[in-house]
């Protein structure tokens, strides 16, 4: 039947003269009942001619015919004309004869388009045939022989549960007291003026403003002061604004002289860092020995306590 439509297809197209056309065929006429059936369809055309869509809507509105799918095209031939052959699966649970409605094929040629249509067949689906003996009764249920595969799971159940309750009465019974978690001590914090003094001394090694980093320099020191403000006297320096750091420090016990040698270091840094000033050597000297004078002078207060002792 395929070769045979083949060669109808090919021989139709030649007598069309390089048109469109379209045959479909079954591959039974007749099926029973929930069986499948291939439909066929074959397409021969020109090769400018360009294959754009199947409309198989018809054939999937059918209440009675059931589409399960379609593959895609195979190439039978490509000279002198192309050939192209495309497999619908059909099935129908729905005894009777049923027409099979035409199927169109859209295409384009030379910038123009165009349709074909492939003849509908008809489909005959035939009832099963009861067995003339008639229905048989329904057979007693056969009763299997019990074996000891049968108990296997009941028993390993059975032993799994009691290995588990051995252990757990072991494990109850041997276990040890819990051991008291003591909490560690607290970490002693270091004096502020400890702390400011290393970090003074750090900066000094360094060596920064020597190496041209005068910004770096400043910012670091003015850094070390405010956290040196904040650890001693519990103001956010390292927040602040100098003019706020100022009104902070007013009910503090800190002498004039000194307040006005911390607004001067602090002044000195905001100029370095935000006016991109240049300050002489003896400057970058003198506000380093403010800062360590600062932090000597303010320490007294803490001096006469334990230095061990964690308040600043």
């Amino acid at each position: 039947m395929k070769y045979f439509l083949y060669i109808i297809v090919l021989l139709s197209s030649f007598a069309a003269k390089a048109q469109v056309s379209a045959l479909t065929a079954l591959d039974s006429m007749d099926i029973w009942i929930g069986d499948q059936v291939n439909l066929t369809l074959t397409v021969s055309h020109a090769n400018d001619v360009v294959i754009n869509k199947v409309d198989l809507s018809g054939i999937d509105k059918l209440s009675e015919i059931e589409m399960l799918g379609e593959r895609q095209w195979d190439t039978l031939a490509t000279k002198p004309e192309t050939i192209l052959e495309k497999k619908i699966l059909l099935t129908s649970f729905d005894s009777g004869y049923y027409k099979l409605p035409p199927i169109s094929i859209y295409y384009t040629q030379n910038g123009q388009e165009g349709i074909v249509n492939a003849d509908g067949l008809g489909l005959n689906v035939m009832p099963v045939a009861v067995d003339s003996m008639g229905i048989a009764p329904i057979k007693d249920i056969l009763d299997e022989p019990i074996s000891i595969w049968d108990w296997l799971p009941y028993v390993l159940g059975i032993l799994a549960t009691m290995l588990l309750g051995a252990w757990l009465i072991s494990y109850l019974k041997n276990r040890k007291k819990e051991v008291e978690v003591v909490s560690p001590l607290p970490v002693k914090k270091e004096p502020a003026h400890i702390i400011a003094n290393k970090k003074l001394d750090e900066l000094k090694g360094k060596q920064l403003w020597q190496n041209g980093q005068v910004k770096a320099y400043h910012s670091e020191l003015t850094y070390i002061i405010r956290e040196y403000l904040e650890n001693r006297y519990n103001i956010q320096a390292l927040e602040l604004t100098t003019d706020e750091i100022m009104n902070s420090l007013k009910s503090t016990d800190i002498k004039d002289i000194h307040k006005e040698q911390l607004r001067e270091m602090f002044q000195t840094g905001d100029l370095v860092k935000f006016a991109k000033s240049e300050p002489s050597e003896e400057t970058h000297i003198k506000v380093l020995g403010a800062a360590e004078d600062f932090v000597k002078q303010t320490k007294h207060i803490i001096s006469e306590q334990n230095e061990n002792d964690p308040v600043s």
